[in-house]
């Protein structure tokens, strides 16, 4: 399936690409302006700090799964959502919740008062799921990630590893 490559980002490409499922994302290289990613960083580390300039100024919203290695020998997986807006970028740790109809799962904060869903080619602000919808939401994103890592889409293996699950095409802001 994979070509010959170091495992993490074989790992990577496969997290990108179940958070691309989830997502409703349409195959890469179709130019929305929401992305997903992949990542292992070192607690401090400037490469996120680098990617949210980057998605500054590409206009462009992030999911990113990040895999910390924190400096008391701890790590710990996370979603951050990247979202920018005239050329600012906020992150915030967020869950996924995949609701029972076909719609693209939804970005929920933390605390539960903001949500964000796929939409035509972008990322959209919505009413936050009930806090029900959520639990049972959680557990169901997971099940489906599980889903999409035994059987990963075609384009899994044409995702670049400097990539990390970029779905933008490349070639400046838009």
């Amino acid at each position: 399936m994979m070509k010959s490559e170091q495992p993490e980002a074989m790992i990577h490409r496969l997290v990108a690409a179940s958070l691309a499922s989830l997502m409703r994302l349409p195959p890469p290289g179709s130019g929305t302006r929401f992305t997903v990613a992949s990542a292992c960083m070192i607690e401090g580390d400037p490469a996120f700090d680098h990617l949210m300039q980057t998605a500054s100024l590409a206009k462009l919203d992030v999911l990113v799964a990040v895999f910390e290695q924190r400096k008391d020998g701890t790590s710990g997986p996370q979603l951050v959502l990247i979202t920018t807006e005239d050329r600012h970028a906020t992150a915030r740790i967020v869950d996924v919740v995949s609701l029972p109809s076909e719609k693209p799962a939804v970005l929920v904060s933390m605390d539960r008062k903001e949500a964000w869903q796929f939409r035509t080619d972008r990322l959209v602000r919505v009413t936050p799921p009930s806090p029900d919808a959520i639990r049972g939401g959680i557990e169901a994103a997971a099940a489906e990630f599980d889903r999409v890592l035994i059987n990963p889409p075609p384009y899994t293996a044409s995702l670049r590893a400097h990539q990390l699950g970029a779905y933008h095409q490349h070639g400046g802001a838009r």
